[in-house]
This record gives structure tokens, C-alpha cells and sequence, in this order.
């Protein structure tokens, strides 16, 4: 059932988004490139909040790994893991947003350092990727709970096959 409003929202959100993008580039496209700064920054937020609920999406699949669960779950390693991911992503596409919407807010200000642009896009990617969890927590489309759960189940087994092994040895 989860899965069902997990794909429903997703679908949704496509349905909405992806023509407001497609319409946005259109117009840049006819102003011959000189689209207005709002609407490029809308574009942008749009772009960023259509990747962040990929990317929620497609992590949810490490962090409910049963091995991520057992051994890494509650132990801070999930932000460093996000960040990291995404400097690479966003470094290996040139994806900047934040030097995008700096550059088109504040159109008087050159595009920030390619590194720093980078990374800040990461940080604002993951966060936003935080966000959509917490999201799709409070619609209950993912239950946090019922993870944490899952979890610590899967760390109770393992601490009692360790103390087994070691009784046995």
C-alpha cells in the first residue's frame, strides 16, 4: 500500500513539475536565452525539488539495506554518505544550482567557485533529501519507526549470533 502512494506522489509530482520545467525552458529557448531572473529561479527550485525526491527515492534503497541497518543505522553516517555521493554527482554532471540561482537572483555577481557551488549544491540536495523523508514520514507513505524497528531487531540478532559464536569457540 505504501508503495502504491509512494508511486502516486511521485507521479503526481511529475505530472505538475515536469511541464512547469518543460514550459520554463520554452520560453527561454523563444527569449532567445534571456529568460527573467524569477522564472529561471523558479525553474531552478523546481529542478532542485524534483531531484530531491530522486534522490530520497533512490537512497532509501542503501538506508534500508538489511546490511546498512545492522551494522551503520543510528550511528551518524548517513549525512557523510549523502554529501560525499552527491559532491561526486553533482561534480561529475557540473551540476551547480546554487551557483545558477546566485548568478540569476543577483545578476550583477559572478558564478561562485565551481568547487564551492558543487559542494553547496550537495549540502542542498541532501538536505532537501532529508526533508522529502520527513515528508513522506508525516503522510505516511515511510514509516521512520517501523525502520528504527527493523533495525534494531537486525542488530539484536547480530549481538546475540556474535555472543553465540564466542560461547561456541
Amino acid at each position: 500500500m505504501k508503495s502504491v502512494r509512494l508511486a502516486s506522489l511521485l507521479a503526481a509530482l511529475v505530472t505538475v513539475l515536469l511541464p512547469a520545467v518543460s514550459g520554463f525552458a520554452a520560453e527561454e529557448a523563444a527569449s532567445g536565452g534571456a529568460q527573467d531572473p524569477m522564472m529561471r529561479g523558479i525553474d531552478l527550485l523546481a529542478r532542485f525539488f524534483v531531484l530531491s525526491v530522486v534522490i530520497e527515492v533512490a537512497y532509501s534503497t542503501l538506508f534500508n539495506w538489511k546490511v546498512y541497518l545492522a551494522h551503520l543505522h543510528d550511528k551518524g553516517y548517513k549525512t557523510p554518505i549523502l554529501v560525499v555521493t552527491l559532491f561526486a554527482f553533482c561534480w561529475s554532471t557540473n551540476l551547480d544550482i546554487v551557483g545558477e540561482l546566485v548568478h540569476t537572483l543577483f545578476n550583477k555577481t559572478a558564478k561562485p567557485n565551481a568547487v564551492v557551488g558543487t559542494f553547496l549544491t550537495a549540502l542542498l540536495l541532501a538536505g532537501g533529501s532529508g526533508a522529502m523523508n520527513t515528508l513522506f514520514d508525516r503522510l505516511k507513505i515511510r514509516n521512520r519507526k517501523a525502520v528504527d524497528e527493523r533495525a534494531r531487531a537486525l542488530q539484536e540478532t547480530l549481538a546475540q549470533e556474535r555472543a553465540a559464536a564466542g560461547e561456541g569457540g
